[in-house]
């Protein structure tokens, strides 16, 4: 039960999320709530005995999109446990088998019922009765991961082993496994006889293991010997004395690698593999402070590092495990271990928890490396156990010596398989009788000198780790004819360090599928590039770890195919695009044009590419074009919202999904024909599969598809809103006709694989792929037989089309990758070669033509004929009425469709799924003829022509007007100029005409539909004078005069310096005469000349008009 302490309104949707309480991201409706009122909510079908945090969901529906409003989430809530035994089996992951050991790993189980007390684990080796039970107890409540490793095991055997969970109700099911140890390893490098290096306060004596043979001096110093170890392999001793130094004993020739004053140098240890020498070292701070610390001598670098530090009284002895990673000493109180990969802040705080081993009589002690334990004498037992790697095992390896003389043993070796010690005054050592399967130990004779260390050249004592284990995640990314692969370093037997030494060679083997030669090569890094291969062809990889001791097993093998023609990858984020090839290898950086504080908060939504020029969404906004070879760029007008893009590669257009109005669109690539193809819930993804010219997309609860014109939605697949499932990407393989989409479902993540819609029939989504992982994200791409996903946000993975063999591609210098596209030019096949065309030109307007046929009027038209691929269509709108406020439309394949009436307006769209031509547009019926007809004159005076100007009225949807002019010669008419005028223009001239000639002109109107009869024959008769229609007009002293013809805008201006009260006009000779009431003057009109004519004296009598005659 939940208790909610909001406000739950009426009319509105609630739901309640969960998810697990280390899981940030993936929140999940409950399947199965009910509120018992408005604040408590009752939750079902929740596990038991798990962490859960819980939120409330507001669900509104705004503008068609669900918009959610969530509470802030509770505080973790735990359910019970139930009062069963685990339902499940815990899962063994591992099983490493050596040649008398085997490790095993396992996972935690996941949804335990209750808390998990124990695990059984069980070895059985049936044909000899051999069982052993262990009860392994759970440490840490989130520990994932649990080991054990059975030792003492026989070589070359089939052992059985079974694993099952225990809680205090009972044990639940068990998890089988058979193993096989591997046959003895013999690693045998020293060569007979085999030393024993005896070393004394000052000397250092080598002697056989024979009892006879005396010990030989080997090294001598007046100094006090505190330290000696030895780098078998390269015959080199090094040693500490009391002189704060640290040498090297190299062919009977002493070298000073050290020299410490303030510090005294004292127990020594080699990790021969690394070339490290560990040293305990005592430090005086005071003169009654001493401290004790261990320190790592870099024997190339010659630097010291300190380990750890703090010890106030001296370990007995200090050894170093490079094989498994550790560091171990003995004190007073027990055997302790230090994982060299962890560092010590605090010994005081720390050394509680590196005790393995708490036992007061513990003696010196040796690591056998290959067998994964310690052999610790044992003072107060008096005799020799082997100790696991964790002190967690103890079994006595001696019980079955006849008189034992371990009990004051002060420093111990071991020499295949045999022990040698000294109790500081006398040698001993042990021999095996096979026959009695006893041990008898004897003491060599006695020495002049007390022996404080025993040492060995048994190279067992330093060997190199053999692999137990295969290389890990061996995958291989392709070009067409080159291969690179990686792999990672096999996996840490059970109870092995962080920092065991994993040094190894790699012998990486390449074969052709189905051949069995296979070729070798070896290598010294975990990555191998290969060149030379052929295109198109599947490959079978392994690979190997392998040291001087040998050849590890070979991982499992990874089959990939090589491509059949190389691809770039274009990844993005909110800075720049990153241009790569298929590997992951640098190219080419595009930087994203975008200011500063858009950068701050800027997303990279989508990227799509066409030739050479790169589309790219950024902020959810905008749309941004790039051209790779010119560098031009600009952005899309008139688009501010946009989640994902794709583009037609034959309809030269880009498709993008607006969410904010739920909206699928196109328009060209680079702006103009927009079109909204259909409206969908948001679509998260799109492409585009040319060629069959389908329009595919997913809304993230679904995956539908149309025909790109937005025509014959199908649904491939979906799931109710609440269902947890979610679809994260969407792929189209336009050659092989494929869908692919990824779709997350609960804690995993499924493949499904579909046909392309136009062999989509009766279709049921089956996945083909399980991923074990919630990383999977969109989007997804189709390249030659291969799909790349991006996933965890910094990878895209690569793998066959059924999910097989995935492979990770990394770009360089580039983190927090937001989407990212496959720039494949293959994957935009063109069926008809550059010469594709799939937009239809405009449909010839010349050709449409009317019929009447028996009652109806039929439509036709020439088919368009560029279009080579694909279908052409025909949109007709026909207006019949002009009161008919609908029109007739017509969808039609066909090129003539019929009406009932007269049209009046046709209109015609060819179109394919692709894209239209412009609308063509006629007008029936034949135009009226032209009424409103003016004609004016210019008259030239000097060679007795005439310009005529002609006008008529406007009449709408015409192609042209035609204007024809004839001319009186003699008894028969002639055309004007030789010529007839088509125009556009209701205004035409007709310059240089006759004025002793009688004119006479006809005009018409014609459109698509044919041309309007001829108007009568306007006849302009032949003028003998030559009059200028001149006018004036008075304003105050001024005269304007202009011609009468309104088109003509010349004018003259008369200054007269006094008020007109009257004027007259002498057209033929250009004067005008004008009157202020007392005088009459005379002006040429072209001339500022006042010429006095008649006065008046007499002041009552007033001149009140004027008029001039020709005659």
């Amino acid at each position: 039960m939940l208790q909610w302490k909001g406000i739950r309104r009426k009319n509105f949707k609630y739901k309640v999320q969960w998810k697990l309480e280390n899981n940030p991201e993936t929140w999940q409706y409950c399947r199965k709530e009910s509120w018992n009122n408005d604040s408590i909510i009752k939750l079902d079908n929740l596990r038991p005995y798990t962490n859960y945090q819980f939120r409330i969901v507001l669900l509104l529906a705004w503008s068609g999109v669900m918009q959610l409003m969530v509470s802030e989430s509770s505080v973790v809530i735990s359910t019970h446990a139930s009062k069963v035994p685990p339902s499940m089996s815990p899962e063994i992951v591992r099983t490493i088998p050596a040649d008398s050991s085997i490790s095993v790993t396992w996972n935690a189980i996941p949804f335990p019922l209750a808390p998990i007390l124990s695990y059984h684990l069980t070895i059985q080796e049936p044909t000899k009765g051999y069982t052993v039970f262990k009860e392994i107890l759970t440490g840490k409540e989130n520990e994932t991961e649990h080991f054990y490793m059975f030792r003492n095991l026989e070589s070359a055997k089939n052992y059985s082993i079974s694993l099952a969970a225990r809680n205090e109700y009972g044990v639940g099911p068990e998890t089988n496994q058979f193993v096989k140890t591997l046959p003895t390893s013999i690693i045998r490098y020293t060569p007979e006889p085999i030393n024993l290096f005896l070393v004394s306060t000052h000397d250092i004596f080598v002697k056989t293991k024979e009892l006879i043979d005396s010990p030989i001096s080997l090294y001598f110093t007046n100094w006090t010997i505190y330290g000696v170890s030895m780098d078998i392999s390269k015959n080199i001793t090094y040693i500490s004395d009391s002189s704060g130094s640290l040498l090297s004993l190299v062919n009977n020739k002493t070298y000073v690698l050290l020299t410490t004053k303030k510090e005294i140098l004292m127990d020594l240890t080699i990790d021969w593999l690394n070339n490290h020498l560990y040293i305990l070292i005592l430090s005086t701070i005071n003169s009654d402070t001493k401290v004790y610390s261990i320190k790592k001598f870099d024997l190339e670098q010659k630097k010291m590092f300190e380990v750890v530090s703090g010890f106030d009284y001296k370990p007995f002895q200090i050894e170093v495990d490079p094989c498994n990673g550790y560091l171990f000493w003995t004190t007073k109180v027990g055997l302790y271990r230090l994982d060299l990969n962890k560092k010590v802040n605090n010994l005081k705080m720390e050394m509680s928890s590196m005790l393995i081993l708490q036992n007061k009589n513990i003696g010196p002690f040796v690591i056998d490396y290959l067998n994964f334990c310690l052999l610790v004498l044992f003072q107060k037992s008096n005799t020799i156990m082997s100790v696991s790697l964790d002190g967690q095992d103890v079994t006595d390896i001696r019980n079955n010596t006849e008189t034992a003389l371990f009990e004051d043993a002060i420093t111990l070796t071991n020499v295949n398989g045999s022990f040698y010690w000294s109790n500081g005054s006398v040698l001993m050592g042990e021999e095996y009788s096979v026959n009695e399967q006893k041990y008898y130990q004897h003491i060599y004779p006695t020495m002049n000198y007390s022996y404080n260390f025993i040492l060995s050249n048994f190279t067992d004592r330093q060997p190199v780790p053999l692999p137990r284990s295969p290389p890990q995640s061996l995958q291989a990314i392709t070009t067409s004819n080159k291969l690179k692969a990686t792999w990672q370093v096999p996996h840490l037997l059970s109870g092995q360090g962080r920092n065991s030494w994993q040094g190894w060679s790699y012998r990486f083997s390449i074969s052709f599928e189905n051949e069995t030669n296979w070729k070798n090569i070896d290598v010294n890094k975990t990555e191998i590039v290969i060149d030379s291969l052929t295109s198109s062809t599947n490959y079978v990889l392994k690979v190997a770890a392998y040291s001087s001791s040998g050849q590890g097993p070979w991982s499992s093998e990874f089959v990939v195919k090589t491509l059949n023609h190389n691809v770039s990858v274009l990844w993005g984020n909110a800075q720049q695009i990153l241009i790569s090839d298929i590997m992951g290898d640098y190219i080419q950086s595009i930087s994203l044009d975008e200011n500063d504080k858009t950068i701050k908060n800027s997303s990279l939504n989508d990227v799509a590419w066409y030739e050479d020029c790169v589309y790219y969404v950024v902020n959810s906004s905008k749309i941004n074009w790039l051209n790779l070879t010119s560098h031009q760029n600009s952005t899309l007008e008139g688009i501010n919202s946009v989640q994902s893009i794709a583009i037609d590669w034959l309809g030269r257009k880009i498709y993008w999904a607006d969410p904010s109005k739920q909206l699928i669109l196109r328009e060209n690539l680079f702006g103009g024909q927009r079109e909204i193809l259909l409206v969908s819930d948001i679509a998260k993804e799109l492409k585009v599969e040319s060629v069959g010219g389908y329009l595919y997309w997913s809304t993230g609860f679904s995956v539908k598809s149309s025909k790109l014109n937005g025509k014959e939605q199908q649904i491939y697949y979906s799931a109710d809103y609440f269902s947890g499932k979610k679809v994260m990407s969407l792929a189209v393989d336009s050659v092989g006709r494929w869908v692919y989409w990824i779709l997350r479902e609960n804690d995993k993540s499924k493949l499904f694989r579909a046909p392309t819609a136009e062999k989509l029939k009766d279709f049921v989504p089956n996945h083909v792929k399980e991923f074990d992982n919630l990383y999977t994200q969109g989007p997804l791409f189709y390249v030659d037989c291969h799909l790349l996903w991006l996933q965890n946000g910094n990878d895209i993975m690569m793998s066959d089309t059924d999910g097989q063999y995935p492979a990770i591609i990394r770009a360089m210098n580039l983190n927090g990758i937001q989407t990212f596209s496959v720039l494949d030019p293959y994957a935009h096949p063109k069926p008809k070669g550059l010469e594709t065309n799939v937009i239809p030109e405009e449909v010839d307007i010349k050709m449409i033509k009317v019929n009447p046929i028996a009652g109806v009027y039929e439509i036709i038209w020439e088919p368009v004929k560029n279009v080579n691929h694909g279908l052409v269509s025909y949109t007709v709108k026909v207006l019949e009425k002009e009161d008919l406020k609908g029109d007739s439309l017509f969808d039609t394949p066909n090129t003539r469709v019929l009406v009932d009436s007269t049209p009046l307006e046709i209109s015609i769209k060819a179109s394919t799924v692709w894209g239209s031509s412009d609308v063509v547009t006629i007008y029936t019926p034949i135009p009226s003829e032209p009424t409103d007809i003016r004609i004016f004159s210019n008259f030239s005076y000097n060679n007795l022509t005439r310009d005529i100007i002609l006008q008529h009225s406007l009449i709408e949807n015409i192609t042209y007007y035609e204007i024809v002019c004839y001319r009186q010669v003699k008894d028969s008419w002639e055309v004007c100029l030789n010529q007839a005028i088509k125009s556009t223009n209701t205004r035409t001239i007709w310059p240089g005409l006759p004025v002793n000639s009688d004119i006479f002109f006809k005009i018409r109107a014609c459109s698509m539909a044919g041309c309007s009869g001829w108007t009568q024959d306007i006849i302009l008769n032949q003028t003998f004078n030559i009059l200028k229609f001149n006018a004036a007009i008075v304003y105050g002293s001024k005269i304007i005069i202009f011609h009468l013809n309104k088109q003509n805008s010349h004018q003259v201006i008369l200054q007269t310096n006094s008020p007109v009260t009257s004027l007259t006009l002498n057209d033929l000779e250009d004067v005008v005469f004008w009157t202020n009431s007392k005088t009459i003057f005379s002006s040429p009109i072209n001339k500022s000349i006042h010429i006095k004519i008649y006065s008046i004296l007499k002041q009552n009598i007033k001149i009140e008009n004027i008029f001039y005659s020709q005659i």
